[in-house]
């Protein structure tokens, strides 16, 4: 009888000790899950975005009255990790965002790699994304015939 008891006392406290690391296990799993799937992109930044022109804004229209990714033509699209440009001669860039780097309000140093559509090579860039007065500015450097350049683009939300 006492030999059962003890028994039973050791199986609690296994399950119990069994519960406890199950539980621990969890909770690194989680926070683990939690860091991998930590956005990065900085959430006032997530949505559509046109070039202010006379263009971009009729894009917009557009896309808001049809809501496809065929209507995305010239858009600047972020998501949680990444962004996307939806080229209007078909050929866009998707760019996995690796690094956030706050400057100041509203201003973010944009670390990311950066895949041409049809192409599986990534190419790391820097992009610095503002919003000023409701207006987002991207600004990006490019390299044309070995000479580098920046260039600032003016974008609105399309909402």
């Amino acid at each position: 009888s006492n030999f059962a008891f003890g028994v039973l006392i050791t199986m609690k406290n296994l399950n119990i000790r069994f519960f406890v690391a199950l539980l621990f296990y969890w909770s690194l799993i989680g926070s683990v899950q939690a860091k991998t799937l930590k956005p990065l992109v900085p959430p006032i930044l997530k949505g559509v975005w046109y070039e202010d022109t006379d263009v971009g804004h009729a894009q917009c229209r557009l896309y808001l009255k049809h809501k496809t990714t065929d209507n995305l033509l010239g858009a600047l699209v972020f998501y949680k990790r990444s962004f996307r440009t939806y080229a209007e001669y078909g050929e866009g860039n998707y760019s996995v965002v690796t690094v956030v780097k706050r400057l100041k309000q509203n201003t973010w140093q944009v670390k990311d790699k950066t895949y041409m559509d049809g192409d599986n090579q990534a190419v790391p860039s820097t992009q610095l994304f503002a919003i000023k007065n409701k207006q987002l500015y991207w600004t990006y450097e490019f390299t044309v015939d070995g000479k580098g350049m920046t260039h600032t683009k003016e974008f609105f939300r399309c909402k």
